[in-house]
């Protein structure tokens, strides 16, 4: 399986990282869990790379234990805040935690990478339902739609209440990035 130690050796391409999200979007909870603490001792060098950016974006996107996220992707971001903040992809990671709904701080080609559902509609050439499309009483949208609206949800929570819980858990990554600029 792929959902373990053996995906960190894709994660430092493009094409790789692609495939990374890819596997990371295809997996169940357990699998996730297991990618994520894949990472650990990893985090900071991911972080920092290319590519290895967008894997930790797309997990930072999906993985619902924030518990788990925090222990060990957040706790090892913490240390290197410093040159975080100063690469140009560790730089990302800070913001997707801080302006989760902000799209401008990422590259349209990682946007692309990070949402999984409007890339099927596409490949499949698939038609997305629009409220037109409600003539039919026993189509409920509200139900069936994700949380982007395509119906392909790979998460429970919203991305903005996981990077709160994430930003002032227990590793206190709010403050030790309120510390990191006021000492820069």
């Amino acid at each position: 399986s792929l959902a373990g130690p053996h995906l960190l050796h894709l994660v430092h391409t493009r094409e790789g990282s692609e495939a990374a999200a890819n596997v990371v979007f295809a997996s169940d909870a357990k699998g996730r869990k297991k990618i994520v603490k894949a990472l650990k001792g990893h985090v900071l060098k991911c972080a920092s790379e290319d590519h290895g950016h967008v894997v930790l974006l797309c997990l930072l996107g999906v993985v619902d234990d924030t518990v788990l996220v925090d222990k060990v992707l957040v706790k090892e971001l913490v240390p290197g805040l410093k040159e975080l903040c100063l690469n140009k992809f560790g730089k990302r990671v800070l913001l997707r935690l801080l302006a989760p709904s902000k799209a401008k701080y990422i590259p349209e080609n990682v946007r692309e990478i990070l949402d999984p559902g409007e890339k099927v509609a596409r490949a499949s050439n698939l038609r997305l339902p629009t409220l037109d499309d409600s003539d039919d009483d026993d189509l409920d949208l509200e139900e069936d739609a994700g949380a982007d609206g395509t119906g392909l949800s790979v998460c429970k929570k919203p991305l903005e209440t996981k990077c709160r819980e994430l930003l002032f858990g227990s590793s206190k990554l709010a403050a030790e990035l309120a510390a990191c600029c006021a000492g820069a």
